[in-house]
């Protein structure tokens, strides 16, 4: 399989087109419009500009425990946690609330809540104020410190964007 990239110019306006020779269909079509010498992530399609961080947690979560995502690459949570997804192997017994914080060189700050209910394997409560967070800060998650007799085998995902 070979790639291929075609440019095309019309108008003052760069078409980019790269096409996929043995399957014979365009993967991705850009246009480059006069003045922009770059592209940058918010010209892209959403599912370029999207990161997924996840949060896998095997057993059971330990008491306050925190799982640490270091940032290699600048991005924004969105307000809400909109777009995070959960789920959970083993229901909680009740409300079991994950806190998401930004750890920077000046400490933590909470962004977020993840709620796991025991209202099905998938189903949460979000929210929080989001939060930019650029290359070498954390991205921090933290367990309920008094934890759910039952919650087991869970993970989270929360869906960021690039900036």
């Amino acid at each position: 399989m070979t790639d291929t990239i075609l440019v095309e110019v019309e108008d003052e306006v760069s078409t980019v087109i790269v096409d996929v020779i043995a399957g014979g269909m365009a993967a991705a079509v850009v246009e480059v419009f006069p003045g922009i010498s770059d592209i940058d992530y918010p010209q892209l399609p959403d599912s370029v500009e999207r990161v997924l961080l996840s949060f896998p947690v095997a057993g059971r979560p330990a008491p306050n425990g925190a799982v640490h995502v270091p940032m290699g690459m600048a991005i924004d949570i969105p307000a809400g946690l909109a777009g995070t997804v959960t789920y959970a192997a083993i229901l909680p017994t009740g409300d079991a609330v994950f806190l998401v914080n930004r750890i920077t060189a000046g400490g933590a700050t909470q962004i977020g809540t993840v709620t796991l209910t025991a209202s099905s394997t998938t189903s949460c409560i979000l929210g929080g104020s989001g939060g930019r967070l650029e290359v070498g800060d954390v991205l921090q998650l933290v367990a309920p410190v008094l934890p759910d007799p039952t919650l087991s085998d869970l993970g989270i995902t929360i869906m960021a964007n690039r900036t």
